[in-house]
């Protein structure tokens, strides 16, 4: 079930890279460098999440801190899409509702046990 999540997450990130890239094609930037830099960033998001979940079904145990990691980064890109002169409480919400629930998974005992050092 955890690895199915952060695949969810990985294909979502892998969206808003795509995203991104189109972005940078089609309308121009104020600053070309910043938008290739967040790019970039969002497309190693992506590649790490997909490691991430492939670690997961091989039960390996540092994929809890990974996870946990990144559940942790959203829930804080979270917060700021709620913090400014216009909060997004649908960003918010889209970004808090799999953070809890990877948090969850990820401290289940199937799932401790599953990645733990033997």
């Amino acid at each position: 079930m955890l690895a199915i999540a952060v695949l969810v997450e990985a294909a979502i990130m892998a969206a808003v890279t795509v995203t991104l890239v189109v972005d940078i094609l089609v309308s121009p930037s104020a600053s070309v460098l910043s938008a290739l830099a967040l790019t970039l960033l969002a497309a190693l998001a992506a590649v790490w999440l997909v490691v991430l979940a492939l670690a997961t079904l091989r039960a390996r145990p540092w994929i809890r801190s990974g996870v946990i990691v990144w559940q942790v980064v959203q829930i804080a890109v979270a917060i700021g899409s709620l913090q400014g002169p216009a909060p997004r409480v649908d960003i918010a919400t889209a970004l808090l509702v799999p953070s809890i629930v990877g948090l969850v998974l990820v401290f289940t005992p199937s799932v401790v046990g599953a990645t733990r050092r033997v």
